[in-house]
């Protein structure tokens, strides 16, 4: 009887320090009520708020999610808000119209695993991204984003891709890897000057790490408000894989042609890549002495966004066209 009473002690005593923990917990968190947000789709959980929600078949889950929360709706995730929009026309006016009120997002669980927090395009903020955003756009314009030379580019990496599907004589391949090689050489010979063979080993080993990093990045940054998973043993969610093909980007790729272009840096002459372009950029504004948040760092992460953002968006775009063709072939 005794024990019994014990145990129960106990219990009710583990009960009762859950519910205050719990009701701190509801005192702290922000109230998003007393805001103009987005409605929940469902209500979420305690503590976890909709983390859970999302396991399963994401996709289904967000399509239902759509049709009771309309093209723009919300998700509490461990009590930060996160919003959702689904309508193509919202997106765009989003991140094109308003793309200054939206810089200032706090750093994702993948910043900080990087130790990129504000750093580049994706992750910059305020003045830095203003700068980054301006540099980029305008090298790539010298370049010939949106004129002819980028079109000779384009055309040279087609005609080698229409030789390689033929030389295959009709025999199965993954497309997919084809089309992630072509339109990353684009993307090279943009950013360093030059393209690669695709039987090259080191430009084999390049695809796979940009192809990682695409592949779990969603996964990463929705590990931001469950850092602690981390810590975990092994790898579950697959985020240390992740942080190592960046860093293996950044390492054998980024850097090695970085510094060979500092040695070969001619002031005179008109740079042939983008990394040369912007240490130009970068040495021009050192020398008028003026403050300038253009720094190998910030080139770093923003050579990785070039292939992160134009190699998965270009490929997957050409593949759903092929998949189209396939089934109409008439087009």
């Amino acid at each position: 009887m005794a024990t019994f009473d014990i145990n129960t002690f106990w219990l009710l005593l583990a009960l009762l320090a859950a519910l205050i923990i719990y009701w701190l917990w509801t005192q702290t968190r922000r109230d998003y009520s007393k805001f103009n947000v987005p409605p929940y789709p469902v209500k979420p959980w305690p503590i976890v708020g909709h983390f859970f929600l999302l396991f399963g078949d994401l996709r289904d889950n967000l399509k239902k999610w759509r049709q009771s929360g309309g093209d723009i709706y919300s998700l509490d995730l461990k009590g930060q808000l996160h919003i959702l929009v689904n309508n193509f026309n919202d997106i765009r006016e989003i991140w094109v119209k308003h793309a200054d009120y939206i810089v200032n997002l706090q750093p994702s669980f993948g910043d900080e695993l990087l130790n990129e927090e504000n750093k580049g395009i994706t992750s910059g903020r305020d003045e830095n991204w203003k700068e980054q955003r301006s540099a980029t756009l305008s090298i790539l314009r010298s370049f010939g984003m949106g004129k002819n030379l980028m079109a000779d580019k384009i055309q040279e990496e087609v005609s080698v891709l229409l030789k390689t599907l033929s030389d295959l004589k009709e025999k199965p391949t993954d497309v997919k890897l084809l089309l992630n090689c072509a339109v990353s050489n684009v993307i090279s010979s943009v950013a360093v000057g030059k393209r690669f063979d695709y039987s090259d080993p080191f430009f084999g080993n390049l695809v796979a790490q940009i192809n990682i990093f695409v592949k779990y990045f969603g996964i990463v940054v929705m590990q931001t408000p469950f850092k602690a998973v981390s810590l975990l043993p092994g790898d579950l969610f697959h985020s240390k894989k992740w942080a190592k093909a960046c860093r293996d980007l950044n390492e054998e790729y980024t850097k090695p042609f970085l510094s060979k272009f500092k040695k070969e840096l001619d002031e005179n002459e008109e740079p042939e890549s983008f990394i040369a372009a912007y240490l130009k950029e970068m040495k021009k504004v050192k020398g008028k002495g003026e403050h300038s948040n253009l720094n190998e760092e910030n080139l770093i992460a923003v050579v990785r966004t070039l292939f992160a953002a134009g190699t998965d968006t270009s490929s997957i775009t050409i593949l759903w066209c092929l998949l189209y063709m396939l089934h109409h072939p008439d087009v």
